[in-house]
C-alpha cells in the first residue's frame, strides 16, 4: 500500500493485517475501504490501481497461480498500468477485463 486516508481493513488468512504505507500485500489479501476512505496500490513497474471508498477487492485470482491480478468484490477502481509492465487483469463477478498501458475506471455492484 502506497498511500491511505480513513478506514482501511486488510485481511490475511482471516487475520486482520496492520495498516501501513509501504505494506507489501500477497494474493489472497482483502482490502476493503469504509466511507469517505481510499488506498492507492502500487505493482512493480510503477503501475498503480486506486481503491475508492465503499469498496472491497482481492489481490490476486485463486484461478490463477501466483497471480497479483485485482478481484473487485464491489465498489470502485480506477488507476494506471505501465505499458512496461505485463499485461494485467482486473476481474470482476462478471467480466475480466484485460488492461494494457491504458488508464481505466471499473465499478462492481453487489446485488
Amino acid at each position: 500500500m502506497a498511500f491511505y486516508v480513513g478506514n482501511i481493513e486488510a485481511v490475511r488468512n482471516a487475520k486482520k493485517l496492520p495498516i501501513a504505507s509501504g505494506a507489501v500485500l500477497q494474493s489472497g489479501d482483502v482490502i476493503t475501504t469504509g466511507s469517505k476512505s481510499m488506498v492507492e496500490i502500487i505493482y512493480n513497474g510503477g503501475s498503480r490501481i486506486e481503491v475508492s471508498e465503499n469498496t472491497s477487492v482481492i489481490i490476486g485470482n485463486d484461478n490463477v497461480k501466483d497471480s497479483d491480478s485485482m478481484v473487485i468484490v464491489f465498489g470502485n477502481v480506477k488507476g494506471v498500468f505501465s505499458k512496461l509492465g505485463k499485461d494485467r487483469k482486473v476481474y470482476t463477478s462478471t467480466a475480466i477485463c484485460g488492461i494494457r498501458g491504458a488508464e481505466f475506471e471499473i465499478s462492481a455492484v453487489f446485488i
